[in-house]
């Protein structure tokens, strides 16, 4: 009886693992929103799934190194019935970067480095063709000069192998000219490939990041999953640009929005909102030290300042200074001094929604998205300074009525 039970629990527990193994769905995802900060950015991705009614385990792989884990949450809709029950996060070090950019990088430069070392073949074999000419015509000299000396020259042969000789040395200058100017271009090529490769590599993720969303589905169908995720190493900056417009004078302004990133991950042409909000990723109301005022009646305070300026007087005449830093007077004046306190306010917080679609890569080069463009009406006024300029100068004053 004990071997059949055995034999029972080897049958059932690789079953469980196979079921738990075909449950686990690793679907591709896409980034559809992103929301950039002045210091970083919160990025939703979606992937689209269909389910049957059971338990499972959606890994979206290939998270950026940078992402702040307690800011990861999830979400979806469809139209399975779908509860989820986890979250977790999971990182990954990776032994050598595997970014699409890397590789091609790399296959460009080993395409490279083979064509320069044909090209270094070339060169040696027109070299060795020079080499073989004047091999040739040290030993034509040799046989002219004996021929001369001897009997009558053929002319006509001379002059054939002379220009044997010269034409072959020209062609060999021109292919060697030739290919020591594709093989400095192809150097200049390498040069800036190998540079942008060694960027890379010293600003590349050692490790990769998984986030792995447990649900149920108690009714199948399809469904949309979310997570979001706030990642450093992302921002943005406003810029202007103001100009004199028509006939009468209006002033158009142009507020833009310069977003970078290099979270390790590109952003496709995905909807982009710019914020001016300064978000934390943990918040917590600050305490408030507490202020010990003492009752200092007034009499004493009199037989205090009294006290002091004899002395002070004192001082004075033992030749001391009176503005001495021991003295209790400027210990008072200290002590008013620290306790004075700075404030500084701040608004509320924009979001700017960009209908422009562009993609931003992870290369940390700048985006300019379009926010707004205001016209507004400005104060056109003439100026000149005859002494010192022969032109006149027209001056706009304008005021900014936009709401933000």
């Amino acid at each position: 009886m004990k071997k059949v039970v055995i034999f029972s629990l080897l049958w059932i527990v690789p079953q469980l693992a196979n079921a738990t193994i075909q449950n686990r769905l690793s679907p591709l995802s896409q980034i559809t929103s992103v929301t950039v900060y002045e210091d970083r950015a919160m990025v939703t991705r979606t992937a689209q799934i269909t389910l049957e009614p059971k338990e499972y385990q959606v890994v979206f792989q290939d998270l950026p190194e940078k992402i702040f884990e307690e800011s990861v949450r999830t979400s979806g809709k469809g139209q399975a019935r779908v509860t989820i029950t986890g979250l977790e996060v999971k990182k990954t070090f990776l032994e050598k970067s595997g970014e699409a950019r890397v590789r091609d990088l790399e296959n460009q430069i080993q395409t490279l480095e083979d064509k320069k070392r044909g090209i270094q073949d070339l060169i040696k074999s027109r070299k060795s063709q020079q080499n073989f000419l004047s091999s040739i015509q040290v030993l034509s000299g040799d046989q002219i000069s004996k021929e001369l000396s001897t009997k009558r020259p053929n002319v006509v042969e001379y002059q054939q192998l002379l220009d044997f000789f010269y034409e072959g040395m020209a062609f060999a200058n021109q292919e060697i000219q030739k290919l020591e100017i594709q093989q400095r271009e192809l150097t200049s090529k390498l040069n800036l490939l190998q540079r942008e490769l060694q960027q890379i590599r010293s600003t590349r993720a050692l490790s990769r990041n998984s986030v792995i969303v447990s649900l149920e589905a108690l009714r199948g169908g399809t469904f949309e999953l979310d997570i979001s995720y706030v990642v450093s190493g992302a921002g943005w900056r406003p810029s202007y640009d103001a100009r004199v417009v028509g006939n009468p004078h209006k002033v158009e302004l142009r507020y833009y929005g310069e977003v970078w990133q290099k979270t390790g991950e590109d952003w496709p042409e995905a909807k982009i909102t710019l914020s001016t909000a300064r978000p934390a990723i943990r918040g917590r109301v600050p305490d408030l030290n507490l202020w010990a005022l003492n009752f200092f009646p007034s009499h004493r305070y009199a037989a205090k300042m009294k006290e002091s300026r004899q002395s002070s007087i004192q001082d004075d005449f033992n030749g001391k200074s009176a503005g001495d830093a021991t003295a209790p007077e400027e210990k008072i004046r200290n002590i008013a001094r620290i306790e004075m306190a700075q404030v500084r306010a701040s608004g509320t917080s924009v979001l700017f929604e960009i209908d422009e679609r562009k993609e931003v890569s992870s290369d940390g080069s700048r985006q300019k998205f379009t926010i707004a463009i205001d016209q507004f009406k400005p104060d056109m006024q003439y100026e000149a300074v005859p002494k010192h300029s022969p032109y006149a100068f027209l001056n706009s004053t304008v005021k900014n009525e936009a709401d933000y």
